[in-house]
């Protein structure tokens, strides 16, 4: 699963801002790895990775879905948790947008949804 939005922030601020939703959340131990090319923040449900080098997806999404984005993250939801990591993904993903208001595109292989917001 994908999900783009549009994030006034630098990169690793948004991350620190997810991590720290993450935390509130699941009440779990958060993990963050950045290099050049993503930052992933891991938890025992789900792992996310903002990316940072290859970014190509945003021009599509900008103009098939006439959507501001600016942020690609990619969501790895683990098989033994899922359920839960997605209700634990989209209270995040509601933390985030209530404390951000701005467009979101949530994109699933077989469903997709779309918010925007102000």
């Amino acid at each position: 699963m994908d999900y783009e939005l549009e994030s006034p922030l630098p990169y690793q601020l948004l991350a620190d801002m997810i991590r720290k939703q993450l935390i509130e959340v699941l009440n779990h131990k958060v993990s963050i790895h950045i290099d050049e090319e993503e930052i992933i923040i891991g938890t025992e449900f789900f792992s996310l990775a903002l990316e940072i080098d290859d970014i190509s997806d945003i021009t599509f999404i900008k103009e098939h879905y006439k959507l501001n984005v600016n942020v690609c993250i990619r969501v790895q939801l683990f098989n033994q948790t899922f359920v839960q990591g997605l209700e634990y993904l989209f209270r995040v993903i509601g933390k985030l947008m209530k404390r951000m208001p701005a467009n979101l595109l949530f994109l699933g292989r077989d469903i997709w949804w779309s918010f925007s917001c102000c």
